[in-house]
């Protein structure tokens, strides 16, 4: 199970990494490791998808991706939510 965080985790930052690199295509199979390896953010998964998705113009996707958080508690992600939604 250590093993599988470190991995979920390792995705994740990676992810990250190529968001902010601008390989917006490479972060978003990253993401998905990371979320179905378990990674315990979920709504920053999400987050960092929509990203990449409303960078690639994937409208669509975002769409139902921010749909899905819709009403959902964002804790310390509302901002950053409230910010994609606007764009």
């Amino acid at each position: 199970i250590a093993r599988q965080r470190q991995y979920a985790q390792s995705a994740f930052e990676a992810g990250t990494l190529a968001l902010e690199r601008g390989d917006w295509r490479g972060a978003l199979p990253l993401l998905k490791a990371a979320e179905a390896a378990g990674y315990d953010d979920v709504i920053a998964i999400r987050l960092q998808t929509i990203t990449a998705n409303a960078r690639l113009g994937n409208l669509n996707e975002v769409q139902a991706l921010l749909t899905e958080l819709d009403g959902k508690d964002l804790g310390e992600h509302h901002g950053r939510y409230l910010m994609l939604k606007a764009e």
